[in-house]
């Protein structure tokens, strides 16, 4: 995800508010290795203020 929003946008996402939240998801994932299986099955959805 964040990869796809660099090349999306040109723009780092280093210290920003999603590469924040993907750290943490990725943290709170971390003792759940079964969900390594999982993550080429995950659909994220998200909304841009508007």
């Amino acid at each position: 995800m964040l990869k796809a929003t660099e090349q999306h946008t040109g723009e780092s996402v280093i210290d920003t508010p999603l590469f924040n939240s993907a750290l943490t998801a990725a943290r709170l994932a971390e003792p759940y290795p079964e969900l390594l299986a999982a993550s080429s099955h995950l659909l994220a959805v998200g909304r841009r203020p508007s």
